[in-house]
């Protein structure tokens, strides 16, 4: 009777408590892990990246850093793969500790690379410069060269333009590190310590953000200098424009002339 009793426990308990084993979150993480590898092999990167999120938020493994660091240098976003390839290394458990620090310069070396070509492909292509006209005798206004236009407000709103643009780069640049550098200092025991190999974060933040406001300065200077250009410009036009009323003696009389910046006359 005994062990009949003890038979019944154990089918209305057993069933509960491998159930709560299996939702452990190490299980879950587990499942997780095996989902993003399938789709890392299957090529489709940013769904495996959200299975490695959440699988290390339930577990706080390390290993799951490196794993994104796979999945976005795939991507190539090499910032981010750099930044979680770091996060590993602080960890202190890579096997191969010196290769590891190799690859990460491999990964800042090609995220340097990625953001100069993206400067380059901004910039706006150079503005052949206008064919000089053989020089004639017009007889008629019509037969009058072309009048030039203006190289300097095209140089001026150049520099404007690609002075925004590289502001705005390394300004997006800086605020990156420095969310990074949060993270690293937050981690590390509390609010405003940071350990002492987080100094290259904090280097690399203050030189994007020095870049920004230099780039900044520069394009606002440029901007300031075309506007004024440009009024001095449409002044000279208007005082060109104008035109005269002169009286001429003629045969019979006396004729009118007209006169504009063309120095055509009419009688």
């Amino acid at each position: 009777m005994r062990w009949l009793f003890a038979c019944l426990v154990c089918l209305l308990i057993g069933p509960s408590v491998v159930a709560q084993a299996q939702d452990t979150p190490d299980t879950r993480a587990r499942e997780l892990f095996l989902q993003g590898d399938r789709l890392y092999a299957a090529g489709r990167y940013e769904e495996a990246a959200a299975r490695f999120h959440e699988a290390h938020a339930l577990s706080g493994r390390p290993e799951f850093l490196f794993n994104l660091a796979n999945v976005y240098e795939r991507m190539s976003e090499y910032g981010q793969a750099a930044e979680y390839l770091r996060r590993y290394l602080w960890t202190g458990i890579a096997k191969d500790e010196e290769l590891t620090r190799q690859r990460l310069e491999q990964l800042e070396r090609r995220q340097a690379e990625a953001i100069r070509a993206q400067a380059l492909a901004t910039q706006p292509a150079p503005i052949p410069a206008p064919a000089r006209p053989e020089p004639s005798m017009p007889s008629t206004p019509a037969d009058l060269p072309p009048r030039r236009r203006g190289t300097t407000t095209v140089a001026l709103s150049s520099l404007t333009g690609a002075g925004t643009l590289s502001a705005v780069a390394f300004w997006q640049l800086s605020r990156r590190e420095h969310r990074a550098l949060v993270q690293r200092c937050g981690a590390s025991g509390g609010p405003g310590i940071c350990p002492a190999d987080a100094q290259p974060m904090l280097r690399r933040e203050r030189t994007f953000a020095l870049t920004a406001d230099a780039t900044a300065v520069v394009a606002g200077g440029s901007a300031v200098v075309l506007v004024t250009h440009l009024l001095r410009r449409n002044r000279g036009r208007r005082a060109q424009a104008r035109t005269q009323l002169t009286a001429l003696p003629v045969e019979g009389g006396t004729g009118v002339a007209l006169s504009h910046r063309l120095g055509r006359k009419e009688r």
